[in-house]
């Protein structure tokens, strides 16, 4: 009951200060976008409701909704002194928002001043939907090197026709148990490239996700790893699998991951040294990850 009446209050001296916040923190729109696209981190927040938010945001905007702000900007923003953007609807919830996480100590904060409608103005791009950044990764990806795709009809009919092949959910287990399509084993995408020479690379192996995005980004990146293997993005699971007449599961059960022997850990070592020589991957020595972790400002 104590903790009720104090956020309350907070929230009561929030709106209180909230036009004195607004012009001290304010930033013009076109200064907000060159420090998101700059080389430093900066966590951009969209403090709009989901709805608002789908219609139109810019394009590095993450979904932080002010009703759950308490709950998820820890996640999102875990360092107090990172760089943090806020964006509303022009209606003064970023500078309600930028209180709030003022009392929560974070001490660098901007808004955009007037929100979308001046991101408008300044004549910067919006985009809809959820998930724009990696759905446009994954579309770059496949213009870039043409995965094979296969639809959900297509894959159907390989099932009636008793066609072998192995079919793999390329998502993470939380997201699989969710909802995936019926014969799916879960192998979240790293997982299947490190497991490889327990796969079959006699029959295609199939990939789905909650879409197509995920399933592209594996075949892309599986492809690449082992070109005589043939891999498939599975397209449009959910919204192509049900309109069919068949049900999706639902709490599935992840099986076992495939056990690598020595030889088999070996061999997928090699495969990984060999793929980020050839593609220039840097790696992180120990010292390196705890720089990075103890970095205040990341």
């Amino acid at each position: 009951m104590v903790k009720g009446v104090r956020r309350i209050q907070r929230k009561r001296r929030k709106t209180h200060r909230r036009d004195d916040l607004e012009e001290a923190l304010s930033i013009p729109p076109r200064k907000a976008a060159a420090l998101v696209r700059g080389n430093a981190e900066t966590a951009f927040f969209d403090v709009r409701e989901l709805g608002s938010h789908s219609r139109g945001h810019p394009l590095f905007a993450v979904h932080l909704p002010y009703s759950l702000l308490e709950a998820r900007v820890g996640i999102l923003a875990p360092r107090p002194g990172v760089p943090i953007i806020l964006i509303d609807g022009g209606d003064g919830l970023a500078a309600e928002a930028a209180g709030f996480l003022i009392d929560m100590g974070y001490s660098n904060i901007s808004i955009v001043k007037d929100g979308k409608p001046a991101w408008v103005q300044a004549r910067l791009k919006l985009f809809e939907g959820e998930h724009v950044p990696s759905k446009t990764l994954g579309e770059l990806a496949h213009r870039r090197w043409r995965p094979e795709l296969i639809t959900t009809g297509q894959l159907a009919k390989w099932t009636e026709d008793g066609r072998p092949f192995t079919f793999l959910d390329c998502r993470p287990r939380e997201e699989d148990q969710e909802m995936t399509a019926p014969g799916a084993t879960c192998l979240p995408v790293g997982e299947i490239a490190h497991r490889l020479p327990e796969i079959s690379n006699e029959v295609p192996a199939v990939l789905t996700c909650a879409g197509r995005t995920q399933g592209i980004i594996a075949a892309c990146g599986l492809t690449l790893i082992d070109p005589s293997r043939r891999f498939l993005a599975l397209e449009n699971v959910p919204r192509g699998w049900e309109p069919s007449g068949r049900e999706l599961e639902h709490a599935s059960h992840a099986e076992p991951m495939p056990e690598l022997n020595a030889a088999a850990a070996a061999m997928t070592r090699r495969t990984a040294d060999e793929f980020m020589s050839r593609f220039g991957i840097p790696s992180a020595d120990a010292e390196m990850a705890v720089q990075f972790r103890d970095d205040p400002f990341r």
